[in-house]
């Protein structure tokens, strides 16, 4: 039910879309606290994943986004000498240290199976998002962060939608980009 009034949330006006889809799919969905998948399908029992390591990771980009465009949106943004833009830029940095540098440890634990210590990826790049970082947001930076994370989110379900409501089943190679660009 959340997930269902995140995505007529996300997209008002396609909510008679979005029913039809859910009574044509029944989609079940599930939290997974231990994946570092954003999410996936589990097509034989209709179940999305929903990765909430990744979702974390994903949410601090899309706050840093926010910080972005709240920056270029700011009056005289052009004038201003390099220093005061980096100024505007500067709550993003540790947004980014941290999830950027939490990606770039599971990217290198993939294929070698070896777990870097976070520190020696990035310095600031610690297991947790910095306490209070958040709190340091303006509230026009979390806005727009939320609203970049929402809709992120809401692409993501819908893709994972598609491969129930496609009948796609796990595969590698080819038949897998195709499943994809389908």
């Amino acid at each position: 039910s959340q997930v269902f009034d995140h995505l007529k949330g996300s997209a008002p006006g396609h909510a008679r879309q979005l029913d039809e889809l859910f009574s044509h799919v029944q989609p079940n969905f599930q939290l997974d606290r231990e994946s570092e998948q954003i999410a996936f399908t589990i097509p034989s029992t209709k179940t999305i994943v929903l990765g909430n390591k990744t979702s974390c990771r994903l949410h601090a980009h899309a706050y840093a986004a926010g910080i972005f465009l709240n920056a270029q949106s700011t009056p005289g943004y052009l004038e201003m000498p390099p220093e005061e833009r980096g100024r505007l830029y500067a709550p993003a940095d540790s947004l980014l240290t941290w999830a950027v540098g939490r990606d770039l440890q599971q990217e290198v634990r993939q294929p070698s199976g070896q777990v870097l210590d976070l520190d020696d990826i990035m310095k600031g790049a610690g297991p947790e998002l910095p306490c209070g970082l958040l709190q340091d947001l303006s509230e026009r930076q979390r806005i727009l962060g939320d609203g970049l994370f929402r809709r992120a989110v809401a692409f993501i379900i819908l893709h994972e939608l598609a491969h129930i409501d496609l009948k796609h089943r796990e595969c590698e190679g080819d038949p897998s980009f195709r499943q994809e660009n389908e």
